[in-house]
């Protein structure tokens, strides 16, 4: 309901005042549908295709030393990154990576996990969840650095607010106990 201005005189609002208040109510809403990025009404026409997973790993000591989205089309680029067993899955020819990870956390519990991948217009949509411990539950002690990653068929699409350069993010070797 749009808001309502009342005149602080007990007469009644002039009739300018009454057109004033009802051309507002009528066109806030129209208005409001076109502020912002493009026309939400228009985003959502566009279908949002599923794209498959094809197989995931996930830890808790990712050799990344910060957070990270990173799409990896390469063998090459992924040995960059050190990550342990995912080279003998990575099939470069039929499929590419999706690394997600987050900063060093100072204890066990913290998740984060690539939910669903999908396709809509020209460009790839990531849905990336983040999980933090049960305040209720005792963590497990020692840093960890949780990571994502999945694997999805190969594409020349632009996944959004993915890097596709390796080189860009510092690895370092994680050592829970330092």
């Amino acid at each position: 309901m749009p808001l309502m201005i009342i005149p602080a005189r007990s007469e009644k609002p002039s009739r300018l005042t009454s057109l004033l208040i009802l051309a507002t109510g009528l066109l806030l809403p129209v208005l409001g549908c076109t502020i912002g990025e493009g026309n939400p009404v228009q985003q959502n026409l566009v279908s949002k295709e599923s794209i498959p997973i094809i197989w995931q790993a996930a830890g808790d000591y990712s050799p990344l030393a910060r957070a990270n989205r990173l799409l990896i089309r390469s063998q090459a680029d992924l040995a960059q990154l050190r990550f342990p067993t995912l080279p003998d899955r990575f099939d470069p020819e039929t499929q590419m990576l999706l690394i997600a990870t987050m900063n060093q956390q100072p204890t066990g519990g913290y998740h984060i996990r690539i939910a669903r991948v999908y396709r809509q217009g020209s460009k790839i949509h990531v849905d990336l969840r983040r999980y933090f411990p049960d305040p209720q539950k005792s963590p497990s002690t020692g840093p960890t650095r949780p990571f994502h990653v999945v694997a999805i068929p190969r594409s020349d699409l632009n996944v959004v607010g993915f890097s596709i350069d390796p080189n860009a993010f510092q690895t370092v070797p994680f050592n829970p106990y330092q």
